[in-house]
């Protein structure tokens, strides 16, 4: 290469290293640093030609520091800012894009065109880092802000897609953006022609700018490996540039990426539910009041979702949920009283402040609001604590021998299998079948030779970070078991103008105390409400997931649903993408008419159940079942390790 422009970052994670709270105020000191780089470049070479030291940051970190830091602190950064020597890209932080919803993305996105304006500069590049994709629903939101360049820098360990390293990714709509896949957090691009390349150098996470010493090093590197080479520092901004003028030579990808991470957010639902609940308030609310609720809200789908375990967590002997309710019961008011204890408890106190942090967000979020506003959300939040259905004394139980005789109403018809406490084969009043089966629970309990095959069949590096962090060791030594459907008794708790049945459990099960299904069917709607309840979960850190499970009838065909408002066919994923599981904005469809929304649990499996890839990451086949992932933990990384909160999910049928 005759000319090498060199773009220097870290990776910012909002927790895992240590508290968000702390990794907040080290990036204070970080940005002080990164300008004594950026002067010790001006006074080695004064001459206009000379190397530069460019800091790019996610807009978010601008953003907040000048917005809440000191005096001080701000004018320093503006100064910065002014001089060149910090530079962001459109994104405000690595974030799971289709957990985010379109109008917190959207959000979070008007961060950077606020700096924008405020500086007199126009940015078109985005970078994400460490997720290894993202959803085709993202492009449209890009594009619309005027990005050009999105670039995703992998973890270097897990399995990453299969594409081009440089294509032009277009949606449905025909909006495109050129895409860099680089699958490590960042290296070496050679453009055709091999005379120009970039070199995207990424400290690790929370390393903060490079120092003097660092920058120089990495310098007399390329010199040495490109001899005679003009080298300079810069943005994303000149490779935006760069790759602008060869778009046309681009290929070109339509497919779905998706995630293969977005498991990750089922660890704790009741934050995912309740997000999802604040995004649906959010759309009552004003332009202006909206906007600044949502920027605050979006943070929750930061990639980090607390501290490393691997770090943390050094217990690997409790494992039970009695171990755990007794380990972790006392949660720590303070992040020095979580210091204090963390030497002595394990790493359990740290772990638990770090996922409490990340509920926080929610409240934060609630004080941006007017307090008319703020009071309406908390009492929606509190209204999706479950609470049992209730049986009056006049309600009648339905006799279960041999299965409940088919059900009318005004708008369906079906039967309910007490057995297995779901509904079957529901149809319509004129008799078109929608499923087979709906709103079966069960779950799974893995075991190593599960994590052995995952490992085998995801990860790129088999070394003790990519084993701690994409695994569970220490787990106890189980084979896989896969329990699904559970004896009910069932209530016939009709009132004026709604039937409603009650399917409550019988007892136990290995996952939880007690569930119970209520279904309602109003007489004005062609609709069935469901609430599923699940009351005292078993808060175990062995790896397990929970499932409501649908299987539509074959005259359905294919299924559909929207990322961040993107149409995506779960048939049209690239090899090594998001196949096994998608975060959807709500409602998925079905080409004979048939529609599911689920309220507050977004992730969904279509076709098989195959979170942890046992069968390779296969598309599904058109009318097969699909699930929705209520709850997993099969990840440590900094990921909620245990769950034992009530919860409720709520579905609509049509």
């Amino acid at each position: 290469m005759k000319r090498i422009t060199v773009i220097f970052k870290t990776h910012l994670d909002i927790g895992f290293t240590d508290l968000a709270e702390e990794v907040r105020r080290r990036y204070r000191d970080y940005i002080r640093a990164a300008v004594s780089t950026a002067e010790y470049f001006r006074r080695k070479d004064p001459a206009p030609c000379g190397f530069r030291y460019r800091w790019t940051v996610g807009s978010w970190l601008v953003d907040s520091m000048l917005s809440r830091g000191t005096a001080k602190d701000s004018a320093f950064l503006e100064r910065a800012i002014r001089a060149g020597d910090i530079v962001w890209h459109a994104m405000p932080y690595t974030t799971e894009s289709e957990v985010a919803g379109l109008a917190a993305l959207k959000a979070g996105l008007s961060r950077s065109l606020a700096l924008d304006r405020r500086f007199g500069c126009r940015t078109r590049a985005a970078k994400l880092t460490d997720v290894p994709g993202h959803t085709r629903g993202i492009v449209g939101p890009l594009a619309d802000v005027g990005v050009s360049l999105f670039h995703i820098g992998t973890n270097p360990g897990c399995g990453v897609c299969d594409l081009p390293e440089i294509f032009r990714w277009r949606d449905a709509e025909g909006r495109e953006i050129i895409v860099v896949y680089q699958t490590e957090y960042g290296r070496t691009l050679t453009l055709s022609g091999g005379d120009e390349g970039f070199v995207v150098c990424v400290a690790g996470d929370n390393h903060g700018a490079h120092s003097p010493e660092e920058a120089e090093s990495i310098l007399a590197n390329l010199r040495e490996e490109h001899p005679g080479a003009t080298i300079t520092g810069g943005t994303l901004e000149d490779m935006a540039a760069a790759l602008v003028r060869v778009r046309d030579t681009l290929p070109v990808v339509t497919s779905e990426i998706g995630s293969t991470w977005v498991h990750g957010f089922a660890s704790d639902p009741l934050l995912t539910a309740r997000y999802r609940e604040c995004l649906r308030f959010a759309e009552t609310l004003r332009p202006e009041t909206r906007e600044k609720f949502l920027r605050e809200l979006e943070i929750v789908t930061e990639h980090t979702c607390g501290v490393d375990i691997k770090k943390f967590l050094k217990d690997r002997r409790h494992w039970s949920g009695a171990a755990i309710r007794r380990l972790a019961a006392a949660h720590p008011v303070s992040a020095a009283a979580a210091r204090r204890a963390n030497a002595t408890d394990g790493g359990y106190a740290m772990c638990v402040r770090s996922w409490d942090e990340q509920r926080g967000y929610i409240d934060a979020a609630a004080r941006t609001l007017p307090p008319q506003y703020s009071r309406e959300l908390l009492r929606r939040l509190a209204d999706m604590v479950p609470v049992r259905g209730k049986i009056a004394r006049q309600d009648a139980a339905i006799s279960v021998a041999g299965g409940v005789s088919r059900l009318r109403t005004a708008h369906f018809s079906f039967t309910i299998d007490p057995e297995r406490g779901c509904i079957t084969d529901l149809r319509r009043a004129d008799g078109t079948r929608l499923f087979k089966t709906a709103l079966l629970f069960g779950g799974e309990l893995f075991g190593p030779n599960d994590y052995k095959a995952y490992h085998r069949n995801y990860l790129r590096r088999i070394v003790d970070w990519t084993l701690n962090d994409f695994g569970k060791p220490g787990m106890p030594r189980r084979v896989y078991r896969l329990m699904e459907g559970f004896p009910t008794d069932v209530w016939d708790v009709s009132e004026p103008g709604c039937r409603r049945f009650l399917l409550r459990s019988r007892g136990a099960n290995a996952f939880a105390r007690s569930q119970e299904l209520e279904i309602a069917l109003p007489d004005d709607k062609p609709e069935i409400r469901a609430t599923l309840r699940i009351f005292g979960k078993d808060p175990s850190r062995a790896p397990h997931a929970l499932w409501c499970s649908f299987a539509p009838s074959t005259g359905q065909g294919a299924m559909s649903f929207t990322k961040l408002g993107e149409r995506i066919d779960p048939t049209d994923v690239v090899e090594g993408g998001g196949r096994a599981l998608h975060a959807i904005d709500g409602e998925i469809s079905f080409a004979g008419g048939a529609r599911l929304e689920t309220l507050d649990a977004p992730l969904v499996a279509p076709g098989v159940r195959d979170i942890l890839w046992k069968r390779r990451n296969p598309l599904p086949r058109t009318g097969s079942p699909f699930h929705v992932n209520l709850y997993n933990n099969v990840w440590g990384t900094n990921f909620p390790q245990w769950f034992s909160d009530d919860m409720a999910y709520r579905f609509v049928i049509s």
